[in-house]
């Protein structure tokens, strides 16, 4: 049986389709990221067969995320390699999700495509509340290379997360995002040694002219990922994400 989905953000056109299903519930969403090695694309398929409809809204690039939201549980996902080179229609994932109607989750596919895990989870975001200009940062560590800690530049070792290990997720963590804090500068330390691994400058706290800010009273994620001595695409980089929460 054919999952009901659909995409957000996205127009969804259906070639061929007959009957239109009124949705009038609360979705289920699922954040998808795609962090497999060796830059791979990857695109979805809920359906039990090889993606037709909606292709081009499932394709997920390397280090992006896709939202993806179905009208009702359950979920069997399937992701495919681009380009494919494993076995014909075999995916790299083929998971069914234990999820529940009205929620939200993040899934992260990791590591090699030929024998790919995943990391699944239920998002619990941080609502914005009457008060002082804040926005909620979660890091996620999918580098199998070593637990990591997290400090702001200027700030002492681990100050804002002492130790994250591979496939865990931090809570969202309030930052300040008023003109005092325009910038941010993440440090990624290895939790042992205290070596420095990584620098991610994020700015546009406090918006840009003419744009929407995706940083004040909201939700979003860095993600670190990448392997220690790689260069090229398997070398240690952080991702953002961002959720939007209506």
């Amino acid at each position: 049986m054919f999952n009901k989905l659909f995409f957000i953000g996205f127009a969804a056109l259906c070639l061929g389709c007959e009957k239109q299903t009124v949705y009038n519930g609360q979705p289920l969403n699922i954040s998808v990221f795609n962090g497999l090695d060796d830059g791979f694309l990857v695109y979805g398929n809920y359906s039990g067969s090889r993606p037709v409809t909606f292709l081009s809204s499932q394709f997920i690039s390397n280090g992006g995320a896709m939202p993806v939201g179905f009208i009702e549980s359950p979920v069997h996902a399937r992701y495919f390699a681009s380009p494919d080179t494993l076995e014909t229609d075999k995916p790299v994932l083929d998971q069914e999700l234990d999820v529940e109607n009205g929620k939200s989750y993040s899934l992260y596919l990791i590591g090699d495509k030929s024998n790919a895990d995943y990391l699944f989870f239920e998002n619990k975001f941080k609502g914005a509340e009457a008060g002082d200009s804040v926005t909620y940062l979660q890091v996620v560590n999918i580098s199998n290379d070593q637990p990591v800690s997290v400090n702001i530049k200027g700030a002492p070792k681990g100050s804002l997360i002492n130790s994250l290990a591979y496939k865990e997720a931090a809570p969202f963590l309030e930052l300040s995002a008023d003109n005092h804090h325009p910038v941010y500068e993440f440090e990624f330390r290895d939790a042992a040694t205290g070596d420095l691994l990584f620098t991610e400058t994020v700015e546009g706290i406090t918006g840009f002219p003419n744009e929407v800010n995706r940083f004040l009273y909201k939700n979003w994620t860095l993600v670190f990922m990448g392997q220690r001595g790689a260069t090229n695409l398997n070398a240690i980089k952080v991702r953002k994400t961002y959720y939007q929460i209506k």
